[in-house]
């Protein structure tokens, strides 16, 4: 239900509405006053993103004190993960060098009409609240999802470098290398059986060489892993070609029960090429 006009809050909302544009350039005025030169305009591109976000957010407070949306609505806007003005949090050490003077400014313009706002104590007192609460949450959004994108990075890198240490080669018209490099954990085990049966189907290949001479440790679990690719291949029909493995990986294909002399199994990645007929010139 919208507040009466002439109550204190609803009049505060009015204010904040048609200052608002106002409001948002001394605050970036006064934060960024050490970066910028005097002739440099506060809708410069690189600020343009921060003046979105701050519109945003006092269009919220000033339909909030208007009584226009309710709390929960409010806040539930301002928790949106997916809202575009800070859905990567790029901004997120600007806006928080930035709230201090926006709340400054704000509460130097609601002073300024004081009068005109009908204010009393009580009212001053639901305002500090709304505003800070508000504002607190603002931050908190922005922060968290920094945070989410920071993390969604991390996840994006982490998979381009298990494409870049998984790479799949292909050297003839039918024969193709797997050459692992690095620590196997579970999750790469999982995207190398993967990649590896989606490649030979792909590309045709009947015959793989998979060199692990690039794997210094792996567990049990692991070497399960790469074995039920190799069986995986073969029920395709590729014959897979074993190369490079350490004692360890030998050990633990031996605790397993795995029988390796039914396995295609060479010392190093140019025996497994002659093996495949395929000789230096």
């Amino acid at each position: 239900m919208q507040l009466e006009p002439t109550t204190p809050l609803h009049l505060t909302g009015e204010l904040l509405s048609t200052n608002k544009d106002h409001l948002i350039k001394q605050a970036l005025a006064s934060s960024f006053a050490g970066t910028l030169s005097s002739n440099t305009t506060i809708l410069s591109d690189s600020l343009c993103p921060l003046e979105a976000s701050f519109s945003h957010i006092l269009d919220l407070m000033s339909s909030h004190l208007k009584g226009n949306t309710s709390e929960e609505k409010t806040l539930e806007e301002l928790n949106d993960p997916d809202h575009p003005l800070w859905s990567n949090g790029e901004h997120l050490i600007s806006i928080l060098n930035t709230m201090p003077y926006l709340s400054q400014h704000l509460w130097e313009l609601i002073d300024e009409h004081a009068e005109c706002l009908q204010l009393t104590v009580p009212s001053v007192i639901q305002l500090n609240q709304t505003i800070s609460l508000l504002l607190q949450q603002f931050v908190a959004s922005c922060a968290n999802n920094f945070i989410q994108h920071a993390h969604d990075n991390v996840l994006q890198f982490t998979a381009k470098l298990s494409d870049l240490s998984l790479p799949l080669i292909k050297i003839t018209n039918s024969i193709g290398i797997c050459p692992v490099i690095g620590e196997i954990d579970e999750q790469r085990a999982s995207v190398l059986m993967e990649k590896a049966l989606n490649f030979v189907k792909e590309q045709a290949i009947e015959q793989l060489i998979f060199d692990l001479s690039g794997v210094e440790h792996i567990d049990t679990l692991i070497a399960k892993y790469i074995f039920d690719t190799v069986n995986a291949l073969e029920l395709m029909g590729v014959h897979v070609v074993l190369t490079g493995l350490s004692t360890e990986i030998a050990m633990s294909t031996v605790q397993m029960g795995i029988q390796l002399n039914r396995l295609t199994v060479r010392q190093n990645l140019q025996q497994a090429l002659l093996h495949l007929g395929i000789t230096s010139a």
